[in-house]
């Protein structure tokens, strides 16, 4: 279904949207190979794990998820954990045509408070 939507401007904005109006038919966001317009469970599959491990004898944390297919990621940090700007850490890519495990590692600081994580994706 196409619908015409009145922007600011003179013309009107055409946006191509599934027969609810909800999900825009060419977007995968849990990278199953089913447009969100026809998955059931269309945010399914975006598991996010972290764990706090040792690397060279130093503590990191490791965030790691599974990436869709051709799809762009940027890891985020708020310090502390509320009431802060998010800073930007990382951009990772999977830029093969199957979904993976990628894997983002942070030192931990001792000392240092709460730190708050986030994970954007540009499909």
């Amino acid at each position: 279904m196409i619908r015409s939507i009145r922007g600011p401007g003179p013309r009107p904005i055409a946006s191509s949207t599934s027969p609810d109006g909800y999900y825009p038919f060419g977007l995968d966001s849990d990278g199953d190979g089913l447009v969100n317009a026809l998955d059931a469970t269309p945010f399914s599959g975006a598991v996010v794990t972290t764990k706090a491990i040792q690397i060279q004898g130093k503590p990191y944390l490791e965030i790691s998820w599974d990436a869709a297919a051709n799809t762009e990621y940027q890891i985020l940090a708020q310090e502390p954990a509320v009431d802060s700007t998010w800073t930007g850490l990382s951009r990772m890519s999977n830029t093969s045509g199957s979904s993976k495990v990628l894997k983002f590692y942070d030192p931990l600081d001792q000392g240092t408070g709460a730190k708050a994580y986030r994970i954007l994706y540009k499909p």
